[in-house]
């Protein structure tokens, strides 16, 4: 861009009499004479632009430049290089002359009323001339056009790189600005291989073993309910029939399809029940995944397939059940012992890495093509709560193939629930996802990859440096928060740490429970901003490594993450001082001082009690406070109406909301999907002072505990505990609350502690809950989902005593069938004295604890020597669970505790005397301003005086460019995401796309339930009444997996109407010949043809056929087996 300004001087000041009087001319300092080949033509004073004619020139031409080069390559991007790239910039050399030309012949048409951007003195003033004065240049313009079409002619032999990154596309990322058509044309790839030819030594006819391999793993399932299993596991299915489609059309079809192998693993933290009698049984939630798992069968192949029997085994970490899915992949449950292996969901992802990445694929590919199959290996990081699309999936895939130095993807995350804690969460997830991740992704990394639903390349993993650091124990207290507290954080902290960059996918949408209570937010909240404000903190500190290392990362980008850190610590100040100001503005007969009082107190209660009160207290005092907060929010609001009837845009408060709601109205229309997230928004603006002050000063107070803060139950005790003593009726005290916003307790004065206070009524509203259920009718489990795991042993007690189909667990095993994973025949196994236990489906039962008598002993065959040496090592060097029996285990605990009791100390005073500084000078100055009006600037608006404090509008214009520079950001990255939909989408196939459309029509037809066709019955007919009104179940078909429903379900195939195939004879043929290789059947050529002439008959208007016998001998040729 440069060049193309200093270009255009070196030209002008060259030509000139005198080039120092020239280059002053140009800029309208004086009147020179310049020699062109239309004669001398004198430049200087222009009376309209006065020196800003170069200046805007200048930008019009970088600008249009920049423009054709980020079209040229989104063209190329999304296949449509030939009608996007190759010909309109082959056209542009001659058009060009002949435009400006035409403009210099007629300078006027760009005479402006304020600007002449081409000197109306720069004129043809002869057409005459020149032909004569320019024949030579014409001629060798011709010369030089039919070279350059000669030399390009590679940008016309193909359509573009389908989400191509640049270095693929162009050979350099520069273009020339004097000549930006010819150097695009040139700078164009031959070959859209040749990336890899040059830069990763890949012989171009070289096949490279590129089968994906994806492995969906949740770490870890823990205290999740029904609802929220069926909600994973029916994901995990509709991805295990979406890639058993997309195999069939590859290998049985060959039609070209995005295909990967497919592998899905559960973790279950503490899945056993305390030992008895040398036995171990698995606790309720492993038995209710096992009911659901047979219930999202159900809904994903809508009744028609069942998942075959599960095979559990012994291992050294507890114990293992195997499922095949309906599409022939594999489910592996991971049941883990607490006594043998550590628990958390760290160590869960530990077992998954090492797992797959240094056992199944060193065993499958050795140490040789270990490299390869890792850049094609994919592991997708799941919650036990998740719910997403197959597509969401293969969007992040596509990310990853598109750029070999991605190391993670993530995607839009989605909160669900009921309740106003949810509806706050839907605002903020939109607006953080909206603005603060789509920034991070235009101008550096995204910093966290969230493992609800995240895709990792197995390469990026695989590095030693980021898998052996994963597994570092937390020796200080500044570990215990970034290791344990927000594992995925530090995770993507590593990867960044290495050179590998994180990108955010706004089309992979996923949704997940969020914490509908207003305590289990908080501690949700307490246990993530510590952990994120110290991964951040890394990334600052190490910013010279990270800069050096990641080229994603640049300076401007570290002093953006320092910006926001500075942001957030002073944020509890900030609010501080909007409360004030609203308190000042609301009741002007308080005087600033009292008010100042009156907003101090409760914060310093709240602060003493986060140092020094239980935590339930702390919440109590939370929930109170945010309840008035919400009040003073309210006079806020009123506030800013009434400065904005008063002063009208001349308030600078007006232009700040303003501008704020537009950016959210703005990203919210660019999100079309996500915009009722705005609804929510008053509730968001409400509860600022609650979520970023009270909040952040509860995260800071309890920094030093470690607990997880969600979904936490007591663990149940081998021994007896004493009973404990129940207050008397009148003693009970009394629960009050808002929905799940706001509750309070109200207790009597009574000599019992508050555990038993709190234990007492809650077995009394256990009772009430059980009374009323035995009262009322046996139904079907509901379905609403919920985050309270205290309701879960209820719930599945209803669902068991109410359902038909059971399973349990039988030794009975067929003695050829082998044994999976370890080679062994059955008999082997009878013969060692082992054996293996097979889920299957089985007689009724009602008792809950009867049910899946699932545990391991002695008689539990194991799984192979080989498998099981590698986890005894992998347990003994990585996942040895802590004894706290050990003295060292016990120093280390307790030294751990002490430094993060030191280290909460310093930190909250550090924030409280950083926001103590902050408030004290905002005051001062507030009141100094007050009495003698010298730190106000004064400026006249619409007639009006108005006056401002610089000082209290300065933090008002840091947010405000933040957020500026966010919705740029946002914009840029929504057009990114409009490219990616773009290429991914056909607008205009070929042929070939054309019969894999079909071919996908045709295959998600063959998985679809097949509806009988119903008999038409009066209501007065006998046996419609008698069906109604009968109780046996219709018995609905049943297959064994995938393919054994592609092939029973032929018959329904005739049901594709002929339009499919009416684009072309040829496709026709080629379908017909395509399914004639998969059916085998000589009578599908006939099937095929019909459904064409049906297809042909549907354009025609005709009377409907009566020939009965027509229609049976139609049926009787091409017969009932073989229909497509």
């Amino acid at each position: 861009m440069l060049v193309t300004f200093l270009a255009v001087i070196a030209i002008f000041t060259s030509r000139g009499t005198d080039s120092m009087g020239t280059l002053k001319a140009i800029f309208n300092n004086g009147i020179t004479t310049i020699h062109t080949v239309f004669g001398e033509q004198r430049i200087g004073y222009n009376p309209i632009c006065q020196t800003q004619v170069p200046f805007l020139a200048t930008i019009i031409c970088i600008t249009c430049e920049y423009l054709c080069y980020k079209t040229s390559k989104t063209v190329c991007v999304i296949n449509c290089q030939r009608f996007g790239f190759s010909f309109p910039l082959v056209i542009v050399p001659i058009a060009v002359p002949f435009v400006i030309g035409g403009l210099m012949h007629h300078p006027d048409i760009l005479k402006l009323d304020s600007c002449d951007l081409l000197f109306s003195d720069w004129c043809i003033k002869e057409n005459g001339r020149l032909v004569e004065n320019c024949m030579e240049l014409l001629i060798a313009f011709v010369v030089l056009y039919m070279s350059n079409l000669l030399i390009t002619r590679h940008a016309w032999q193909s359509n573009g790189r389908k989400n191509g990154e640049t270095a693929r596309i162009f050979i350099s990322p520069f273009y020339c600005g004097l000549f930006p058509e010819l150097s695009l044309l040139l700078n164009r790839r031959r070959n859209d291989d040749e990336y890899d030819i040059v830069h990763c030594n890949k012989k171009p006819d070289e096949k490279q073993n590129k089968r994906k391999k994806l492995y969906a793993c949740c770490a870890t399932m823990w205290h999740e309910t029904g609802s929220e299993m069926k909600q994973l596991l029916t994901s995990i299915l509709r991805l295990d029939r979406k890639q058993c489609i997309n195999k069939f059309l590859k290998e049985e079809i060959k039609e070209d399809v995005e295909t990967f192998d497919l592998e899905a693993h559960v973790f279950f933290d503490d899945a056993f029940q305390p030992e008895k009698d040398n036995k171990k049984e698995v606790n309720i939630y492993v038995k209710t995944f096992i009911h659901v798992l047979s219930e999202a069968s159900s809904r994903v192949y809508d009744q028609q397939m069942e998942p075959t029997e599960g095979l559990m085994y012994k291992t050294p970490y507890g114990a293992r059940i195997e499922w095949i899915l309906p599409g022939e992949n594999k489910l592996f449950v991971h049941l883990k012992d607490n006594e043998k292996i550590r628990n958390k969901k760290r160590w869960s992802q530990v077992m998954y890495m090492m797992y797959i990445l240094k056992w199944k694929m060193l065993k499958e590919h050795g140490n040789e093509g270990i490299q390869e199959a890792a850049e094609n290996t994919f592991l997708l990081a799941l919650d036990g709560d998740i719910d997403f699309q197959p597509e969401a999936v293969l969007s992040l895939m596509r990310r990853l193939e598109k750029n070999d130095k991605l190391g993670a993807a993530c995607g839009r995350i989605h909160p669900i629930g009921k309740g106003p804690m949810v509806w706050y969460q839907q605002f903020e997830y939109a607006i953080s996802h909206w603005l603060q991740k789509a920034t991070e992704h235009v101008i550096g990394c995204v910093l966290c990859s969230p493992g609800c639903f995240s895709l990792f390349r197995g390469s990026a993993i695989l590095n030693h440096d980021v898998l052996e650091t994963y597994t570092t124990i937390a020796e200080e207290a500044r570990h215990c928060l970034q290791y344990d507290q927000g594992e995925d954080r530090w995770l993507c902290t590593l990867l960044l740490q290495k050179g590998w960059k994180i990108e955010y996918c706004a089309e992979s949408d996923s949704y997940t429970f969020a914490p509908e209570t207003f305590n289990e937010f908080y501690n949700q909240r307490r246990r993530w901003t510590p952990s994120t404000m110290a991964n951040i903190l890394e990334i600052i500190q190490d910013w010279q490594n990270v800069t050096e290392s990641n080229e994603n990362i640049s300076f401007l980008y570290i002093v953006y993450q320092v910006l926001l850190f500075v942001s957030t610590i002073l944020t509890p100040g900030t609010i501080f001082m909007i409360i004030l100001g609203a308190l000042i503005v609301g009741f002007e007969t308080i005087p600033p001082w009292l008010a100042l009082i009156l907003n101090l107190l409760p914060v310093i209660v709240f602060i003493l009690m986060c140092l020094y009160a239980s935590t339930q207290r702390q919440l109590q005092m939370a929930s109170i406070l945010s309840c008035i907060y919400v009040i003073v929010m309210v006079v806020v609001m009123i506030g800013v109406v009434r400065d904005a009837i008063l002063e009208g845009l001349c308030s600078t408060t007006t232009i700040f909301i303003i501008f704020v709601a537009g950016v959210f109205i703005i990203s919210a229309v660019l999100h079309p999907k996500e915009f009722l997230c705005l609804i929510p928004g008053l509730l968001y603006f409400l509860a600022i002072p609650s979520m970023s002050m009270l909040m952040f000063l509860y995260s800071l107070g309890n920094l030093h505990v470690t607990s997880w803060g969600t979904r936490e139950t007591k663990t149940e005790s081998v021994d007896k505990e004493k009973p404990k003593p129940k207050p008397e009726k009148e003693e009970t005290g009394y629960f009050c609350s808002l929905g799940k916003f706001v509750s309070c307790l109200f207790c009597p004065s009574n000599d019992y502690t508050k555990d038993e206070f709190l234990y007492s009524n809650l077995v009394k509203e256990m009772k009430r809950i059980v009374h009323k259920d035995e009262d009322t009718e046996n139904s079907g489990p509901e379905s609403a989902a919920t985050n309270k795991t205290s309701s879960v042993n209820n719930e599945m007690q209803e669902k068991f005593k109410t359902d038909e189909t059971t399973v349990k667990v039988s030794t009975d095993v067929d003695k050829d069938k082998e044994e999976i994973g370890t080679g062994k025949s059955e008999k082997d196994n009878i013969m060692n004295g082992k054996k293996k236990s097979k889920i299957d489906k089985s007689a009724k039962r009602t008792n809950l604890e009867d049910i899946y008598c699932l545990s391991v002993d002695e008689s539990l065959q194991n799984i192979n020597k080989d498998e099981s040496k590698f986890w005894r090592k992998l347990i003994r060097k990585y996942l040895q669970p802590f004894d706290k029996k050990e003295p060292y285990i016990q120093e280390r605990e307790k030294r751990l505790a002490g430094e993060l009791v030191d280290l909460r100390n310093s930190v909250c005073l550090f924030v409280y005397l950083l926001n103590a500084i902050l408030v004290t000078v905002m005051f001062g100055l507030t009141q100094v301003n007050a009495f003698k009006n010298s730190l106000t600037a004064g400026f006249s608006c619409g007639g009006k005086d108005i006056s401002v404090v610089p000082i209290a509008i300065l933090f008002s214009a840091v947010f405000g460019i933040l957020l500026l520079i966010q919705f740029l950001c946002m914009l840029y990255h929504r057009f990114s995401t409009l490219v990616h939909i773009t290429a991914n989408t056909d607008l205009r196939s070929t042929e070939d796309e054309h019969i894999a459309e079909i071919m996908q029509k045709i295959a998600d037809l063959a998985t679809k339930r097949m509806k009988e066709k119903e008999e038409v019955l009066s209501d007065k007919s006998r046996k419609g009444v008698d069906m109604k009104r009968s109780v046996l179940k219709i018995e609905e078909k049943q297959y064994k997996n995938f393919k054994d429903m592609m092939n029973k379900n032929k018959e329904k195939l005739k049901s594709i109407q002929g339009s499919l195939y009416l684009k072309h004879q040829s496709t026709k043929e080629k379908i017909k010949e395509k399914w004639q290789l998969f059916l085998k059947e000589p009578k599908l050529k006939g099937i095929v043809e019909q459904a064409f002439e049906a297809g042909k008959m549907q354009n025609k208007v005709s009377p409907e056929s009566t020939n009965e016998s027509s229609k049976s001998n139609i049926n009787d040729e091409v017969g009932s087996d073989s229909n497509v």
